[in-house]
């Protein structure tokens, strides 16, 4: 049993470079797992929902037999499937080559730490988490990049790197900081309300894959 007095919040160094990536890999992939993207296109709430049951009904009444149409549905919620993956590995694969191409993280921290930064939780010399901040307007910063390794999760390492952020960003000056994740990841989204973030809109995710119906949750804190 880890104690959390073992975990330690720092910035992050050129050595961490291999954990993080394991680390937000990790992450990227628990969100690409394929139930989460089919129950996402499958919410009554949602237009999408509507959209699909139409295009049920329209391949019912095309197909000569009710084999056929049984075929062409599942086709239907293959594309649906695939089009959620396809999404969010787009998502990670730009990751990778923009700011977590370089060991250094000169996205996030090559103009100082008044401008952007990263840091890592670590415990007994493994890095465990993760989370990057930048600014995006006079007085606004965002949150970025927040993952824990799932074997220290529970231990209150999520909301530590995120209060570490806040103290950074306070320091320096600015008087909000946002932040966004998707309705599908019901974990993150609960972590925000319940620390005090306030969510502002939700808006579709990307207009390539209308059909799997993610939103986008802002929330923003005020310091």
């Amino acid at each position: 049993m880890v104690d959390s007095s073992e975990i330690i919040i720092r910035p992050y160094r050129s050595s961490d470079y291999q954990s993080t990536l394991n680390i937000l890999n990790a992450g990227f992939k628990e969100c690409s797992h394929w139930l989460i993207n089919y129950r996402m296109g499958f919410d009554p709430r949602r237009i999408t929902f509507w959209i699909q049951m139409c295009v049920a009904l329209a391949l019912y009444h095309l197909s000569q037999e009710f084999n056929h149409f049984l075929l062409l549905e599942l086709l239907a919620q293959l594309i649906v499937i695939c089009s959620g993956y396809c999404m969010f590995d787009g998502y990670r694969r730009n990751a990778l080559r923009t700011d977590l191409a370089d060991e250094d993280l000169k996205h996030w921290t090559g103009e100082g730490p008044q401008t952007g930064g990263f840091i890592v939780a670590e415990c007994s010399g493994q890095v465990i988490g993760t989370v990057s901040y930048k600014k995006v307007d006079d007085g606004v910063a965002e949150l970025y990049r927040l993952s824990v390794d799932k074997d220290f999760r529970g231990l209150g390492v999520a909301s530590r790197l995120s209060n570490e952020v806040l103290k950074v960003c306070k320091q320096y000056g600015y008087g909000t900081v946002q932040v966004s994740t998707t309705h599908s990841q019901i974990s993150a989204v609960q972590f925000y309300h319940r620390n005090g973030y306030t969510e502002m809109k939700r808006f579709p995710y990307s207009r390539s894959y209308p059909c799997n119906g993610l939103l986008v949750v802002s929330f923003i804190k005020q310091l």
